[in-house]
C-alpha cells in the first residue's frame, strides 16, 4: 500500500506492507526547554475507505519526535502531521 503526505504532494509515495511500521520524523525548528510538556506531535491518517486513524507521537531528544502508524487495511493512505 502506499502513504502520501497531504502537505507535500510532491513527495513520492512510499510502499508500506499491511501491519508493517511507517514512520514519520518531525523536527522542531526550535529546542523545547520542557519538550514533553511543551509540545505535542500527532499526525491523522487517512484510509482507502475514508477512515481516519489519529495517532499521537513521541519526543525522541533533542529536536525530534517520531509518530509510528501500520496500516490495517490494504490500499491508498494520506497523511497529515504537526508538531506544535
Amino acid at each position: 500500500m502506499a502513504l502520501g503526505a497531504d502537505s507535500a504532494p510532491t513527495a513520492a509515495a512510499m510502499r508500506i506492507s499491511r501491519y508493517d511500521v511507517f514512520e514519520l520524523t518531525l523536527a522542531s525548528a526550535t529546542p523545547y526547554e520542557q519538550p514533553f510538556t511543551q509540545a505535542v506531535a500527532e499526525a491523522e491518517f487517512v484510509g482507502p475507505a475514508g477512515r481516519r486513524v489519529k495517532v499521537q507521537g513521541f519526543y525522541d531528544g533533542g529536536t525530534t519526535w517520531r509518530v509510528r502508524f501500520a496500516p490495517a487495511h490494504v490500499g491508498g493512505w494520506r497523511y497529515q502531521a504537526r508538531l506544535s
